[in-house]
């Protein structure tokens, strides 16, 4: 479970119940704050309308734990990095989702041979 918190109170605002079965490594807000993305060692990255605190979307495509999730300042897209599989060509350790299709949009392969635990995209969302 997850919480969103007022820091000038210091108040629980909002519990996030989802199905995440292991560790929360990272989260970031969407753009317009009405969306948060986690991700966890269960090797999913989950979404959750932060006013409801209801689970909207689960992407899963990960071969191991993700730990490092990031929106796009357009807020249609997220990265996220984490463990790959060991394949000769470099492991799938950053993933590239279309939010709206909840689908993974790009495997980044080659170039990385460990885990990924962090990521981001540059101002104006045209790089990682």
């Amino acid at each position: 479970t997850s919480r969103v918190y007022d820091p000038a109170s210091g108040t629980c605002t909002t519990l996030l119940r989802g199905h995440h079965t292991r560790t929360v490594k990272s989260c970031d807000w969407a753009p317009d704050a009405t969306t948060l993305a986690t991700a966890s060692e269960d090797g999913t990255v989950r979404l959750f309308d932060t006013r409801s605190g209801r689970q909207v979307a689960c992407l899963d495509g990960h071969a191991g734990e993700v730990n490092t999730v990031q929106w796009s300042p357009d807020g249609f897209t997220l990265v996220s990095g984490g463990q790959g599989n060991n394949s000769a060509a470099g492991g799938e350790y950053l993933r590239v989702w279309d939010v709206r299709a909840q689908a993974c949009s790009h495997a980044l392969t080659g170039g990385h041979t460990a885990q990924v635990s962090s990521v981001c995209w540059a101002p104006g969302g045209l790089l990682l």
